[in-house]
């Protein structure tokens, strides 16, 4: 069985830990944050996806009180969000949304196509949701802090549903997480994933954008943005839709001035395609590729060489699932690790560095 030889390959890894009094507690710190960051994660996204998140007769003052309390959540466990959230959560300006330029231009109908729809949804005021990426603090044992918000406002985005499920939308999270690789886009720029449409729009606009190709897979939703959306943008000119899988144009990067890669709803499901982006990346030295959510892809990557280096510490057999990318991920990192002794905590930390995680992951691939 694939698991059992994983288990004894990872029982027999020897990685070392020299260090001494201050950095071992260093160490116990790092796996602490570790076990707080996913703790608290896991927490807001069920949270956010029950019903109890709306908090529309309760003051604003009062909803993050009353979000740890719909939690159940003990004393201790209210410390530790309260460390996460030291200021609760943050209140959005709706009007800063509706002036975006996708918002105020691109509109639609209710369309059915097929099993997909295209629609509206709305953010009701005070409901909770994440709009940004994640903040990751490295000289606080690499926490991560998730920016939640909410509208006092009802604020409502355009989504792509797929048999009732929410496929694509233009949320706050979207527009945030994509502005300051918009602001990167120059000359003749290819995208990976279509979507809505709202990346290649917000660089259409651009005066130093020349042309933009969108590589996409799903013919329905390559006939629904031609067909409804495609015709609103001011710049329609400057868009090249290609049907086709991303991977058949992975060597074509090379003649692009940019490249912008989404083809993922979030980290865990984007990360084995970044991981196979990344490995290609050194065949096109002068093309810059940009990534959607890869403060958040980086973040799960940390987290699965942190649980190796716990691997390595403990020494304890473990399970991983062959058919869970994070998972195989931890393998390969552990695998990479046999034999490596740790000196001290700055080693541990530098390791776990943004850059440094750039670096394993494309020699892992």
């Amino acid at each position: 069985m694939f698991i059992i030889n994983i288990i004894k390959d990872l029982y027999n890894i020897n990685m070392k830990y020299s260090l001494n009094k201050n950095d071992t507690s260093k160490l116990h710190k790092l796996f602490d944050t570790y076990d707080e960051n996913i703790a608290v994660a896991d927490a807001i996204l069920y949270f956010l996806n029950t019903e109890d998140n709306l908090f529309e007769n309760i003051d604003k003052e009062n909803i993050y009180d009353e979000f740890i309390f719909r939690l159940n959540a003990d004393a201790e466990y209210d410390q530790l969000f309260k460390s996460y959230f030291p200021n609760g959560f943050d209140i959005l300006n709706v009007d800063k949304y509706k002036a975006n330029p996708y918002f105020k231009k691109i509109k639609s109908q209710t369309i059915k196509n097929n099993h997909y729809e295209l629609s509206y949804e709305k953010y009701f005021p005070k409901e909770l949701f994440i709009y940004d990426d994640l903040n990751i603090n490295s000289d606080e044992f690499y926490k991560e802090y998730s920016k939640v918000g909410y509208f006092l406002k009802p604020y409502h985005y355009l989504t792509l549903k797929q048999q009732n499920q929410i496929w694509m939308s233009i949320t706050p999270n979207e527009i945030n997480t994509m502005e300051a690789d918009i602001e990167k886009m120059n000359g003749n720029i290819i995208v990976f994933g279509l979507g809505l449409g709202y990346f290649s729009y917000m660089c259409s606009l651009k005066e130093n954008v020349v042309s933009i190709t969108i590589i996409e897979k799903d013919k329905a939703i390559i006939d629904i943005f031609k067909k409804y959306l495609l015709p609103q943008f001011e710049d329609a000119n400057k868009i090249h839709i290609i049907h086709d899988d991303a991977y058949n144009y992975l060597d074509q990067i090379k003649n692009y001035d940019c490249a912008y890669v989404d083809l993922w709803h979030n980290p865990n499901d984007g990360l084995d395609f970044y991981l196979n982006f990344k490995a290609n990346e050194f065949k096109h030295p002068n093309t810059p590729i940009y990534y959607w959510l890869e403060k958040g892809l980086i973040a799960l990557i940390r987290r699965c060489a942190i649980y190796a280096l716990i691997i390595g510490y403990t020494n304890e057999e473990v399970e991983l699932d062959k058919n869970n990318d994070a998972d195989k991920l931890t393998y390969k990192i552990v695998q990479s690790l046999k034999n490596k002794v740790f000196c001290n905590y700055q080693e541990i930390h530098n390791y776990l560095s943004e850059n440094n995680l750039k670096n394993i992951i494309n020699k892992l691939q």
